[in-house]
C-alpha cells in the first residue's frame, strides 16, 4: 500500500509540473509612428486567466508571473532580438507552468512595447499594442499548440506562411496605438474582421454597459 501510494504521488507531482509549450510568430508590428519595433523592444504573451477579456495595462510590474490589466497573467516575455529583424518576434515558450488562475483553454494575447528597455515595469503613457484571437488558447498541461499562433501585418517581411491560427492585421492595427493607463482593450475573436481599434473600443464599452 505504501509503495502504491508513493507511485501515485510521483505521478501527481509529474503531472503538476509538466508545463506547456506555446509557439508564436509575429511578422511584423510597429510603434505608433509606423516604424518596426526595434530589437530592444519587448513582446509578451499574456493570458485572460478569469475570462473577463483583456483589460487596460496600468503602470506597474510587467514580467513573467505578474498580473496586468484586470487579471491578465503574464506567461512569457522576450525582446525582439529572437529573430534578429526589427518588428519580427518568433519564440517557442517551452515548459511554461500553468499556475494560479491560469489554465488550459484560457485565451492568449500578444502585447508589444516598442520602447520598453526590460521586462520589469511600465509607467503611464508608455505606448503598446495588443492583438488576440479566439483561436489562441492555452494548451492542456504537458501539451503545445498544434498550430503556431501568428500575427501577419499588411506590411510584413514574409518570413512566415499562413496557418489556421494566423491573425492578419492592417498596418493601422499593427501599430502600438494603446497607452499604459489608457482606455480598456476589448476581447475580439479576430482583429481581421474589424476596421481598427476605434471600433474595438466601442464594442468593449457596449459590453461593459450590458
Amino acid at each position: 500500500m505504501k509503495f502504491t501510494h508513493y507511485i501515485a504521488s510521483l505521478a501527481l507531482a509529474s503531472s503538476a509540473f509538466a508545463g506547456v509549450t506555446i509557439n508564436f510568430n509575429v511578422d511584423q508590428v510597429f510603434n505608433a509612428a509606423g516604424v518596426a519595433v526595434p530589437q530592444t523592444g519587448y513582446g509578451f504573451i499574456i493570458a485572460d486567466a478569469t475570462g473577463d477579456g483583456f483589460g487596460t495595462i496600468n503602470a506597474g510590474a510587467i514580467s513573467v508571473g505578474s498580473t496586468v490589466g484586470s487579471s491578465d497573467y503574464v506567461v512569457f516575455a522576450s525582446d525582439f532580438s529572437t529573430f534578429a529583424t526589427d518588428g519580427v518576434w518568433s519564440v517557442s515558450a517551452s515548459n511554461v507552468t500553468l499556475t494560479g488562475n491560469w489554465g488550459a483553454n484560457d485565451q492568449l494575447a500578444f502585447v508589444w512595447f516598442p520602447t520598453l528597455a526590460a521586462a520589469t515595469t511600465v509607467i503611464n503613457g508608455t505606448q503598446y499594442g495588443l492583438a488576440t484571437s479566439s483561436t489562441w488558447l492555452t494548451p492542456a498541461d504537458g501539451g503545445s499548440n498544434a498550430e503556431t499562433y501568428q500575427i501577419i501585418s499588411a506590411s510584413n517581411n514574409g518570413y512566415f506562411g499562413p496557418t489556421a491560427a494566423t491573425v492578419n492585421l492592417t498596418d493601422a492595427q499593427a501599430k502600438a496605438s494603446l497607452v499604459v493607463g489608457g482606455a480598456a482593450v476589448p476581447e475580439p475573436s479576430s482583429f481581421a474582421a474589424l476596421a481598427g481599434f476605434a471600433v474595438l473600443g466601442l464594442a468593449a464599452s457596449r459590453r461593459r454597459r450590458a
